[in-house]
């Protein structure tokens, strides 16, 4: 029991500077809204500094210490104005990204001035120890340690509950405009928060060192038990994040020891942590105040057969005629890049899922491929089919925190389970091979088409076999952009609550994303082990999985030609080969210029270097006289595939009981019945407050609810959004809530897609396949949006984004419409179209509706009932003359009647 206690001892002292690093993480975020991934790189840069002042300028260590604090502070102002100042038009998760800029560069520059070897610091704190009793006996620091960390959690909290500046920090994040106008300098008030945040960093990397020793691997690697400890303070409470680091370290140091017999079991503690509080505080879809992340722009996904031969062509002549072997490896480096980035694309461009683990699952595919060729002596297309596969459960493991969490949140889960396996799996030597590794059949040689492939006898035929899978895979993601998957897919990354609402299965699509990607980088993790006689994956690094990203960053994550300009960054790639001959750039110098280039990329060109290039020929392009679109061409060709043949949609009543909604002691809707036939037009009235959205949002299934739903004989009570939607269930939405990647058509065709389970896998194939309904063809010309079929909501009027959510709605043919306020914001031209193609909804479709309006006349002359609404109850229903001169709607109701009148 002594040595137990000790090792919870132990660990609550590292644990704490743990939990001191996590609380600049807290500070930063308080004021920003941004998870700044380099609070542990500006750790690590002030352990170096440190360990250079103490070592080699002969400074004390009390000297050496605050100037090591000094400089976190000045890193942390000057990542804030890297981060929240240059890319001024960034989102939160643009800026999450500039941090990992900022981690790189912070790591390659230490490693270029101080090598890659680990660094030891003599303890400078007091020496002795302390004894508990019984046997438990540990190092005074270890108290010193945790009293300095309870200490300064206590000062913040205290400092930021009560003081004018704490409070300024608060309304920074979520009200910067509120308190510009009170007369606070609001870059000042984030620079100095910013600073304090660095400062800390840098004094629990400072008290780390004589702990744990200074390496460039700690930078990301600390980081995610930093951020665990943060996640468990909910990223704002002190004295929780100071709790969370100490338990986190208390259990890092019991399972330091007693492992249970598995390897790297403590470091995967903090993943562990990160995912219990997703599962306990995420939501499977967002809440209505959630705004989605801007991402970068999307490509269209457009094969010029003509562009693709001319660079295949090219790249064949330089292999087979230009260049030596050695630039043939470099080259051939670089196209086995292009696959981890490809699958990025599919992932962070199409679906918007933040992962930080595809390096890491490329090696997983590898390392099976690898050990099936020398402990099974399985043939090479073999493992590599089986390589492939194994990798896909794994990627669906990392996958599953996204059923429950997004965006950064996400960005972190996955690193934590990137840390793990690299843990867990890489470092056991058992398993991976450790520093020797895996030796391959034959030294990587195998034989495939008749031919013999090995990359230091014939460079030039295995560069070409991996150009050849490039391409393949290329091809298939293209074809994916153009799929019903991938609008899916868009369309989740735009807003998963209006995914939902048209019948998306939110989840099953970013697994199916996850899937994808995970099944690419694998292929790739194959292919690379292949590439060198030897398969290591020991020295596997947390790093490489950030650099990806930012490859795929700085190329253009959201197109397919993206990973072919982010792979020239690769070390020991072609680009490197390039640099080096001209100037001596070294693998580390490239990643640094690799980092350099990503926040230079979101500042001038987010959307990255392919989107520029495609921008400046569609510019060109654009001026030639006489030129149609091709999105315009695509709607024609689809729109012509259809029929406008009258038909009534499957008759199915809306029956709604007592249904309730409570958000706390406050009843949004309290007890509503009511019931909507087929081809009935119901009008719903209210001021507001009264309740009719979040109606809305109960029978679709959108907010937790009481009572019972009913659509036909179908209960729908107990079913999840996309089910209500795909049961014939479809609704608007008062703020529109259109998927702003995708084309007005493609906005449609999300709405109709069909999604049965096997067009998923032939989607990567042939992407085409659908017919426009018959409703969606007469809602495109009874509400005159032929013209704008090819343009993104974005570039639309109000008025028309209004039209085309309403086509949206009715496209799938639902056998009920529940329309929120379509007319907000119409002319009364545009009024009289709504409401001609609500009663055709309705009479000659055999539609139920169930409208939401304030325009009060619209309504009565529409509709064939109408529920009067007031604090959530009904007050009166039947009629519309009826209802609305009833004195008690008059009564509640008069203002919206005058403003409307």
């Amino acid at each position: 029991m002594a040595e137990y206690i000790t090792l919870l001892l132990l660990g609550l002292g590292a644990g704490s500077l743990t939990a001191l690093s996590a609380l600049g993480l807290v500070l930063m975020y308080r004021s920003s809204g941004v998870v700044n991934f380099a609070t542990g790189g500006i750790g690590m840069a002030c352990s170096y500094v440190f360990w250079d002042l103490t070592r080699n300028a002969g400074w004390s260590a009390l000297l050496a210490g605050s100037a090591a604090v000094l400089v976190g502070a000045a890193l942390g102002v000057l990542t804030y104005v890297l981060v929240m100042v240059l890319p001024r038009a960034g989102s939160n998760l643009t800026r999450l990204i500039a941090t990992l800029a900022v981690l790189i560069i912070l790591e390659s520059a230490a490693q270029l001035r101080y090598g890659p070897n680990p660094l030891s610091v003599h303890e400078f704190l007091p020496s002795g120890s302390v004894s508990f009793g019984g046997g438990v006996t540990i190092p005074v620091s270890r108290p010193i340690l945790l009293g300095t960390a309870v200490v300064l959690a206590l000062s913040l909290a205290v400092v930021y509950a009560r003081t004018t500046f704490g409070i300024a920090t608060t309304a920074l994040s979520e009200r910067p405009r509120k308190l510009a106008a009170l007369g606070w300098r609001i870059g000042w008030v984030g620079a100095m928060n910013w600073g304090v945040g660095g400062a800390l960093a840098g004094l629990a990397g400072v008290l780390l060192a004589p702990i744990i020793g200074v390496t460039i691997g700690n930078g990301a690697v600390l980081m995610v038990t930093v951020l665990a400890a943060a996640l468990i303070g909910g990223l704002r409470s002190f004295s929780l994040t100071l709790v969370g680091g100490m338990v986190i370290g208390m259990l890092q140091s019991l399972f330091g020891i007693h492992d249970l017999g598995i390897t790297g079991l403590a470091d995967a503690v903090p993943f562990v942590a990160i995912i219990a509080v997703i599962v306990l505080r995420g939501r499977r879809l967002p809440l209505r105040s959630f705004v989605g992340e801007r991402l970068p722009r999307i490509g269209a996904g457009e094969i010029r057969p003509g562009w693709v031969v001319a660079g295949v062509a090219a790249l064949v002549v330089l292999v087979g005629w230009v260049l030596n072997a050695n630039d043939i490896s470099a080259l051939t480096a670089s196209l086995l890049a292009v696959i981890p980035l490809l699958s990025l694309t599919v992932l962070l461009g199409y679906a918007g899922q933040m992962s930080l683990a595809q390096i890491t699952l490329s090696g997983v595919g590898g390392l099976v491929a690898a050990r099936l060729a020398a402990d099974v002596g399985l043939p090479f297309p073999v493992v590599l089919v089986l390589g492939m596969l194994a990798t896909v459960p794994v990627g669906l493991i990392v996958g599953l925190p996204s059923a429950r969490t997004r965006g950064v949140s996400l960005a972190v889960a996955t690193l934590g389970l990137a840390v793990a396996i690299q843990a867990l799996v890489f470092s056991n030597s058992s398993i991976s091979g450790g520093e020797t590794g895996i030796m391959l059949p034959n030294g990587g040689s195998f034989r495939l088409f008749g031919m013999d492939f090995d990359t230091f006898l014939y460079p030039d035929r295995f560069a070409y076999l991996v150009l050849g899978f490039v391409l393949v895979l290329a091809l298939l993601v293209a074809n994916l952009r153009r799929s019903a998957s991938g609008r899916r897919m868009i369309a989740v990354r735009g807003n998963e609550r209006a995914a939902a609402a048209l019948g998306i299965n939110v989840v099953t699509t970013k697994l199916w994303a996850f899937g994808i990607a995970s099944a690419i980088t694998g292929l790739g993790g194959v292919l690379a082990v292949y590439s060198a006689p030897t398969a290591l994956f020991a020295n596997s690094s947390v790093l490489n999985d950030i650099s990806a990203l930012a490859y795929g960053v700085v190329g253009g994550v959201g197109s397919v030609l993206g990973p072919l300009f982010g792979s020239t960054l690769q070390p020991a790639g072609i680009g490197q080969t390039v640099l080096d001959a001209f100037f001596g750039v070294e693998p580390v110098t490239m990643t640094l210029i690799g980092g350099v280039l990503l926040l230079i990329t979101i500042v001038a060109s987010p959307d990255g270097m392919a989107a520029a290039a495609a921008e400046a020929i569609g510019s060109v392009r654009r001026r030639l006289p006489g030129r149609r679109t091709r999105a315009g061409r695509r709607a024609e060709e689809y729109l012509g595939r259809g029929s406008q043949a009258p038909r009534r949609v499957r008759p199915a009543p809306l029956t709604v009981g007592s249904i309730e909604v409570a958000f706390g002691a406050v009843r949004a809707v309290d007890g509503v019945d009511l019931r909507v036939e087929p081809g009935e037009v119901v009008g719903v009235v209210g001021a507001n407050g009264a309740g009719k959205t979040t109606l809305i949002d109960a029978i679709t299934g959108f907010v937790p609810s009481r009572g019972t739903v009913a659509l036909g004989e179908e209960e729908l009570a107990a079913v999840s959004a996309h089910r209500r939607a795909r049961a014939g269930l479809a609704r608007s939405w008062q703020s529109l809530e259109l998927i702003e990647d995708l084309s007005v058509l493609d906005n449609l065709r999300a709405a109709s897609d069909s999604g049965r389970w096997w067009s998923a896998l032939l989607d990567l194939v042939r992407p085409s396949r659908d017919k426009p309904t018959a409703a969606m063809l007469r809602a495109i010309h009874a509400l005159q949006l032929d013209d704008v079929l090819g343009a993104l909501p974005g570039e639309l009027s109000t008025g028309q984004r209004k039209l085309v959510a309403l086509a949206r709605a009715i496209a799938g043919e639902p056998s009920v419409l529940l329309l929120d306020e379509p007319c907000s914001g119409l002319d009364h031209h545009e009024r009289e179209e709504v409401g001609q193609v609500v009663r055709m909804l309705a009479e000659s479709w055999g539609m139920g509706v169930l409208l939401i309006e304030h325009d009060v006349h619209l309504v009565r002359r529409v509709s064939d009932r109408i529920v009067a609404l007031d604090v959530g109850k009904v007050i009166a229903e039947g009629l519309p003359d009826r209802v609305l001169s009833d004195p008690s709607v008059m009564a509640a109701y008069l203002g919206d009647v005058t403003e409307t009148a």
